[in-house]
């Protein structure tokens, strides 16, 4: 029992620090699936205002939200830990 918590009794620090790198990575998931998602509608929108015949704005854009997100996500995932 000297392991515990005293903030939350019944879970231990281990626990603690599962849920909190759990969402930290599930959040990263997100981020890089928002960049792609938002890079490819903003695309869709240039493409279709412009008329073009090929989604030339579409693959530009959801290039750059890959890239954005994998920056982000990496930038996350190797930085270390830090204390909320």
């Amino acid at each position: 029992m000297a392991n515990r918590d005293p903030d939350q009794p019944g879970k231990s620090p281990a626990d603690k620090s599962q849920g909190v790198n759990y969402l930290k990575y599930s959040g990263m998931a997100f981020q890089l699936a928002a960049a792609i998602f938002l890079g490819t509608m903003i695309g869709k929108y240039i493409d279709g205002k412009l008329n073009l015949e090929k989604p030339y704005f579409t693959l530009l854009l959801a290039l750059l939200g890959v890239i954005a997100g994998l920056y982000v996500a990496l930038k996350d995932f190797l930085s270390p830990n830090k204390r909320p």
